[in-house]
């Protein structure tokens, strides 16, 4: 996972076990101990 900082908000990017990375802004994960949830909605 990757913490981008564009100004207006942080940005996640995921990296899926298949190798494809989507965005998600950090508002919409839930960060937990060693982990981040996403909202399925971000989630391509």
């Amino acid at each position: 996972m990757l913490i981008e900082n564009f100004g207006a908000g942080d940005i996640l990017e995921i990296e899926k076990p298949d190798g494809k990375r989507f965005m998600v802004p950090i508002h919409a994960a839930q960060i937990e101990a060693e982990r981040a949830v996403i909202d399925t909605a971000f989630v391509e």
